[in-house]
């Protein structure tokens, strides 16, 4: 029924309420991801320390924001030469999603050499898509939140946009997706800013901005892939079918090269430039002075400066907005750029607001 991994133990509900298997396998600290609590029969057990998170299995869950805590349970547990047993309800995706990212940060391992190792000890494992992708989130992040990391702010908006959709407001939890006023930063001041072009007053600075490719839409989990050398590469473009078409025609001397002539034709299909960034409008995060955006769905911007009042752009958190691009941004708060300046001559102090 349950399958021990080192000190760890992946089980189901099952497992987690049979008091005689507890005692068996010596568990003294169960982690509970499930829709409920256990029942005060275990909970109450002596030398049991256990641990409840209300969390469903859908792909669009946070459960990434549990990690660090869910880590250091499991970790001071191991300390002590403890087991542990961590289980939902039929200990399949929840449970071996944070036994996962336990190994991933405790081993500094992938997330594949993690679901390996696992799946050796427990083949029954299968977290949902959703879980996966935050799997992933957390290895690109090098196994701890990095707040200032683009595709962390994405998936931050992303949950944000879902709960203010359900709620129609914007829960504690998640309001630190709203940035602070970026004209009131007094400490580290930023060197790029971007300013109401009417009246001057600082908006956003360059750590504010959201990026995007032209034309694709940008997805939180749309992860980078890793730099390929030419080796790599050409394999990939054989298993394709893909190919330096363009230098197959080439005369020999032209295909040979010599010193100093540039890489080798191959080389040149290979090295592509990266895709362009969108510059037709100016997504930021929502920021502090937006006032309308922790209560309405949809809206428009304007100059937080009571004598300016310049319209500057919009915000949608859950329909979005089509850039002139081509690319859809879900949830989308932009700037018109016509309607502000880049400055890289102004500190983050503020005298009239």
């Amino acid at each position: 029924m349950i399958n021990c991994f080192y000190f760890r133990i992946s089980g189901n509900l099952a497992a987690a309420c049979d008091i005689h298997l507890l005692k068996k396998y010596r568990i003294s600290h169960i982690l509970t991801i499930d829709s409920c609590p256990l029942p005060s029969k275990i909970q109450d057990l002596p030398q049991v320390t256990t641990k409840f998170l209300k969390v469903s299995d859908m792909p669009r869950e946070d459960i990434l924001q549990y990690f660090d805590d869910t880590n250091e349970f499991i970790d001071s547990a191991l300390r002590l030469k403890k087991r542990v047993l961590v289980h939902c309800y039929y200990g399949v995706s929840r449970s071996a999603t944070l036994v996962l990212a336990y190994l991933m940060q405790k081993y500094r391992l992938s997330l594949e050499e993690a679901q390996n190792r696992l799946e050796q000890r427990r083949s029954v494992v299968g977290p949902n898509y959703g879980f996966l992708s935050q799997l992933k989130l957390y290895e690109v992040m090098e196994y701890k939140i990095q707040k200032k990391n683009l595709f962390f702010k994405r998936f931050r908006l992303h949950v944000a946009s879902d709960k203010l959709k359900a709620a129609k407001v914007l829960s504690t939890p998640y309001k630190d997706v709203i940035k602070p006023d970026p004209a009131l930063l007094c400490v580290s001041p930023e060197p790029v800013v971007y300013q109401c072009r009417r009246c001057r007053r600082i908006l956003a600075c360059a750590t504010n901005i959201l990026p995007h490719t032209e034309g694709k839409a940008p997805i939180w989990s749309d992860f980078p892939r890793p730099q390929l050398d030419n080796s790599q590469q050409l394999d990939e473009s054989v298993a394709t079918g893909a190919g330096p078409s363009d230098a197959e025609g080439e005369s020999e001397g032209e295909s040979s090269g010599g010193a100093g002539s540039g890489p080798p034709p191959l080389q040149q299909h290979l090295i592509l430039p990266p895709p362009p960034i969108c510059t037709q409008m100016l997504f930021i995060e929502p920021l502090a002075w937006m006032t309308d955006v922790t209560q309405n769905l949809q809206g428009k911007l304007h100059c937080p400066n009571a004598n300016c009042k310049s319209k500057l752009g919009s915000f949608s958190w859950v329909m979005g907005c089509l850039c002139p691009c081509g690319a859809k941004v879900q949830p989308a708060f932009y700037l018109v750029p016509s309607k502000v300046d880049r400055s890289t001559s102004v500190l983050n102090i503020q005298i009239t607001i």
